[in-house]
């Protein structure tokens, strides 16, 4: 129950910030094999503005919430971490659907993006809807995400197209 209740607050600081956003019925990218551990050259203490994130090897704590760990075969609600190319890819799961946050690592900080479905965005994703299955989830009359489907290509797409913008900056504290 901790987790879940974690998963919904990290989505929530994150993702309801914007109008609308994206999520995901899977953990992303699709066929990446997850990774068990944090890479070491991010284990630490981190600081922005707001927050502080501390991340260990298998686990991390952000706004001082409760202990969020990551492997390979965590059973919901869970966090699953991935990598593809240059990105580390956070799902975490809130019932039947994954908030995914991409970021990236540099020696002295992590940044963080997540989904900001400005209107141009939402054109992107919209020509996206042919060859991806996709819903849009309405409340209150206003359309509030979308949940999508997409196969590890689509996702490298999305990410080369902007649909994930930067939005939080960590740096390193020790």
């Amino acid at each position: 129950m901790r987790m879940r209740n974690f998963a919904i607050i990290f989505a929530l600081v994150f993702v309801l910030q914007s109008c609308s956003s994206i999520s995901f019925t899977n953990a992303q990218p699709e066929d990446t094999p997850p990774i068990q551990e944090f890479p070491e050259k991010i284990i630490g203490r981190f600081l922005n503005q707001e927050d502080t994130l501390v991340i260990d090897r298998t686990s991390f704590v952000f706004a001082d919430g409760d202990i969020v760990s990551i492997s390979g075969d965590i059973t919901p609600p869970g966090a699953v971490l991935k990598k593809m190319d240059e990105w580390y890819v956070l799902s975490i799961q809130d019932d039947t659907q994954w908030w995914v946050f991409p970021f990236k690592i540099s020696k002295d900080r992590i940044t963080v993006y997540y989904s900001d479905m400005e209107e141009d965005e939402q054109k992107v994703i919209e020509n996206f809807k042919e060859n991806m299955e996709m819903q849009k989830i309405f409340k209150d009359g206003k359309l509030a995400y979308y949940l999508i489907s997409p196969s590890k290509r689509q996702f490298a797409q999305l990410l080369k197209k902007g649909i994930f913008s930067e939005k939080k900056i960590f740096r390193r504290i020790k």
